[in-house]
Protein backbone atom coordinates (compact mmCIF):
# COMPACT_ATOMS: atom_id res chain seq x y z
CA UNK A 1 0.00 0.00 0.00
CA UNK A 2 1.32 3.35 -1.53
CA UNK A 3 0.94 6.41 0.65
CA UNK A 4 0.59 9.54 -2.12
CA UNK A 5 2.89 12.24 -1.37
CA UNK A 6 1.82 15.84 -2.43
CA UNK A 7 4.95 17.77 -4.58
CA UNK A 8 5.76 21.47 -3.10
CA UNK A 9 5.98 23.55 -6.18
CA UNK A 10 8.93 25.04 -6.42
CA UNK A 11 9.54 28.83 -7.68
CA UNK A 12 11.49 29.35 -10.57
CA UNK A 13 14.41 30.73 -8.13
CA UNK A 14 14.33 27.78 -5.82
CA UNK A 15 14.67 25.35 -9.12
CA UNK A 16 18.05 27.23 -9.98
CA UNK A 17 18.86 25.84 -6.92
CA UNK A 18 21.41 28.82 -6.38
CA UNK A 19 20.23 29.30 -2.90
CA UNK A 20 20.85 25.75 -1.99
CA UNK A 21 24.42 26.01 -3.66
CA UNK A 22 25.19 29.66 -1.76
CA UNK A 23 24.37 27.85 1.54
CA UNK A 24 27.02 24.40 1.18
CA UNK A 25 29.61 26.70 -0.27
CA UNK A 26 28.39 28.95 3.36
CA UNK A 27 28.91 25.82 5.26
CA UNK A 28 31.89 24.84 3.65
CA UNK A 29 33.98 28.49 3.87
CA UNK A 30 32.94 28.10 7.95
CA UNK A 31 34.45 24.69 7.97
CA UNK A 32 37.59 25.98 6.24
CA UNK A 33 38.40 29.15 8.61
CA UNK A 34 37.10 27.51 11.62
CA UNK A 35 40.23 25.18 11.08
CA UNK A 36 42.90 28.18 9.99
CA UNK A 37 42.11 29.79 13.37
CA UNK A 38 42.15 26.16 15.71
CA UNK A 39 44.75 25.04 18.39
CA UNK A 40 45.28 21.93 16.49
CA UNK A 41 46.58 23.79 13.14
CA UNK A 42 48.95 25.61 15.11
CA UNK A 43 50.26 22.89 17.00
CA UNK A 44 50.64 20.92 13.38
CA UNK A 45 52.42 23.77 12.17
CA UNK A 46 54.41 24.91 14.97
CA UNK A 47 57.85 24.63 12.32
CA UNK A 48 56.08 25.26 9.46
CA UNK A 49 53.04 27.28 8.74
CA UNK A 50 52.65 26.45 4.74
CA UNK A 51 52.79 22.69 5.34
CA UNK A 52 49.51 20.72 4.60
CA UNK A 53 50.84 16.86 4.00
CA UNK A 54 53.08 14.56 5.44
CA UNK A 55 55.39 12.32 3.77
CA UNK A 56 54.45 9.01 5.62
CA UNK A 57 57.77 6.62 5.11
CA UNK A 58 60.24 9.45 5.83
CA UNK A 59 57.80 11.69 8.50
CA UNK A 60 56.02 9.82 10.88
CA UNK A 61 52.88 11.23 12.97
CA UNK A 62 53.66 12.99 16.48
CA UNK A 63 51.55 11.34 18.96
CA UNK A 64 50.35 13.62 21.81
CA UNK A 65 51.03 12.18 25.13
CA UNK A 66 47.76 11.34 26.46
CA UNK A 67 47.55 8.55 23.45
Amino acid sequence: MAKEVQRVKLSWWERLYIPTFLNGFKVTLGHFFSFKKSKVYEEKNKDNKFKTTLNYPEELWTVPEGF
